[in-house]
């Protein structure tokens, strides 16, 4: 799990300096634009599933509030990484590949830490 974690942390901080990178040329024309939101939504895809992370990798047997929490978080990253990887189709250049695989990356963090978390209940 703290492979995972530091994994999303380090997506986070790529995405944040997309994002940044981003920011000014927003207005220029729909492609980065298109890159803007999609350098927004991975970020929110990153942070969500690094909260995700901490919140329920340390119960068993999460409470009702916990087991609440998760899934709000859970669709939260999964609408973030469907916009992520549209936003990424629409964009240009080197943008569009950064998003794309940025989907990709969160989408497998999200997997991987499902099947951790089901492999640690059944134990």
């Amino acid at each position: 799990m703290d492979i995972l974690l530091m994994t999303a942390l380090a997506t986070a901080g790529l995405t944040a300096w997309g994002l940044l990178t981003c920011r000014k040329e927003r207005g220029i024309d729909r492609r980065h634009r298109a890159a803007f939101v999609g350098f927004s939504a991975a970020l929110v895809a990153s942070t969500a599933m690094t909260l995700g992370l901490i919140a329920g990798a340390s119960h068993d047997h999460p409470s009702s509030a916990v087991s609440g929490f998760l899934f709000v978080i859970s669709c939260t990253a999964t609408v973030s990484i469907l916009v992520t990887f549209v936003a990424g189709l629409f964009s240009g250049g080197v943008q569009r590949i950064a998003l794309v695989s940025c989907s990709f990356v969160v989408f497998l963090i999200y997997l991987f830490t499902a099947y951790a978390i089901l492999a640690i209940r059944e134990r």
